[in-house]
């Protein structure tokens, strides 16, 4: 699949986000209609949930085409359930990213009565991210809003910034915004990274996204990618064997050898797992090469297997194998 120019579709919601936010426990759905008041819109992991209701695709059971449970689902609080609630609480769950077109619309936002009134009461606290580039409001212990401060831009250039292209989803209260191949790609459940060069993590998220969504494969130019990365990893080892020998005695801390700590790292069973899904993705050249890396047998079979299902393995002289 190649995208080379992001063209995005706008389409009207069935009802109000406002109304769906009202499975949120208060004043989440206060805080992103302030949000919207002032120009703001939300995009990114909690769009792709609510444009898969859009669309009634199913995000992980048989009851989450539903918006309100869908929602719900996406923050962790289970069936209307809150958790314990403190700060720490909501981390493994997915978050709410608003994001504005500049900084007269965010201070606005930030200093909103609405808004203030609400935080003085304490009825959600309020802190800057690790990374600083962002405020994370937090109701409840669950509902994470991570009100972004640092990348101010309109929604149709934030949104074609994005590295993995089926996340560049927008919402604001009335309205849907994707881009053109979106429902494709969701239809089937495929990932595409649409810019390796955006972010340091996007491997991260591409990982976390297999690992914790809906999706069962990525697009064969994500997976010929995700095989450079990996074979870049060894390499980055090999390369640095020597100069991490000065680390050795803190590795030893942790009970590993370099070459153990490049299989835990590289070829751990999770990674493994996540590696597979991308097989059949690949190009020959490409799985080829990974057969090479996957040196626990039943994981080379796997990438044999592809070869075979591909008719390519015959035996015939010429073809790979022979």
């Amino acid at each position: 699949m190649t995208i080379d120019e992001i063209k995005f579709i706008e389409t009207k919601l069935r009802e109000p986000l406002s109304v769906s936010l009202r499975a949120l426990p208060s004043p989440s759905g206060e805080l992103l209609n302030i949000a919207f008041k002032h120009g703001g819109y939300i995009a990114g992991g909690f769009g792709i949930v609510v444009a898969r209701c859009e669309y009634l695709l199913k995000n992980h059971d048989e009851d989450d085409c539903d918006i309100r449970y869908a929602i719900r689902d996406h923050v962790g609080q289970y069936n209307g359930l809150i958790v314990t609630q403190n700060h720490y609480s909501s981390v493994n769950h997915g978050d709410i990213d608003v994001w504005f077109s500049n900084i007269d619309q965010l201070n606005s936002f930030l200093n909103d009565p609405d808004r203030l009134n609400m935080w003085n009461k304490e009825l959600f606290t309020c802190e800057p991210t690790l990374t600083g580039c962002a405020l994370e409001h937090i109701v409840a212990g669950t509902t994470r809003i991570q009100v972004i401060k640092q990348f101010l831009l309109p929604m149709h250039e934030q949104l074609s910034r994005f590295d993995i292209y089926n996340s560049m989803v927008g919402l604001t209260d009335t309205t849907l915004t994707i881009p053109e191949k979106w429902l494709e790609l969701e239809q089937i459940n495929t990932l595409h990274v649409h810019d390796w060069r955006t972010s340091q993590w996007t491997i991260n998220r591409l990982f976390k996204y297999m690992n914790k969504k809906h999706y069962t494969t990525v697009t064969k130019e994500t997976a010929n990618k995700i095989a450079d990365e990996v074979v870049n990893t060894l390499e980055w080892f090999a390369e640095n064997k020597e100069s991490m020998k000065d680390h050795r005695r803190n590795i030893g801390k942790f009970g590993q050898s370099l070459n153990k700590l490049q299989k835990t790292v590289v070829m751990s069973a999770p990674v493994i797992k996540l590696i597979k899904q991308f097989l059949p993705s690949m190009s020959n050249e490409k799985l080829m090469l990974m057969s090479s890396l996957l040196d626990y047998e039943t994981n080379y079979n796997y990438a044999m297997k592809e070869f075979i299902n591909r008719n390519v393995i015959k035996g015939e002289p010429g073809s790979i194998g022979c």
